[in-house]
């Protein structure tokens, strides 16, 4: 991220870049979606450059950051994942991370992107988190992950089919997050 490039670096089979999305009911997004994504100057010596959004609120599904892995990415040889995350001020802390996989999202075929059906797509596997306001590592485990059981319900989630990972801001937020040194765990 200290480049101030969008791409990650292309290491194990990984491949993607950032990027953000929001559901278009009319609060502001930063970065502009469409637009090239930039790294954030953190200010701080330590973590020079970091992936920052702010805006809302949203209010049909609220908006993402994501990170692209490719088409899909095998991570079956890790546990989870960690990343550094901090809220701004005055900015809601609460996210959920997600992996989208090839159940959940229309590139697996293997949902529907029929808005309620019963194997509706983008029920992604996730985890509810609270962002701190101070930079702190944070550790998910694909152990912890659950469904919000609304879509297309699966028995587990498939490490090896990973789209992306998302950071999902809830409707009604407004936010400002912080995301930095994110990094596969095998422990």
């Amino acid at each position: 991220m200290n480049n101030g490039s969008p791409s990650i670096p292309n290491v194990h089979g990984r491949a993607g870049s950032w990027q953000d999305a929001d559901d278009a009911t009319g609060a502001s997004l930063f970065p502009p979606v469409g637009g090239p994504f930039q790294m954030s100057d953190t200010g701080d010596p330590c973590r020079l450059l970091a992936v920052r959004t702010y805006g809302g609120p949203f209010l049909q599904w609220g908006a993402t950051v994501y990170v692209g892995l490719g088409a899909p990415y095998n991570a079956s040889a890790y546990k989870g994942v960690s990343f550094w995350a901090k809220a701004g001020a005055s900015s809601s802390t609460g996210v959920r991370i997600a992996f989208p996989d090839k159940d959940t999202d229309p590139a697996g075929a293997s949902c529907s992107t029929v808005v309620n059906s019963a194997n509706a797509c983008y029920d992604h596997w996730g985890k509810q988190l609270i962002i701190p306001m101070s930079w702190t590592k944070i550790t998910v485990l694909f152990s912890d992950l659950t469904q919000g059981a609304w879509g297309n319900l699966v028995s587990h989630f498939d490490p090896a089919t990973v789209y992306r990972i998302e950071w999902d801001i809830p409707i009604d937020a407004s936010f400002d997050l912080w995301i930095d040194d994110v990094a596969f765990v095998t422990q």
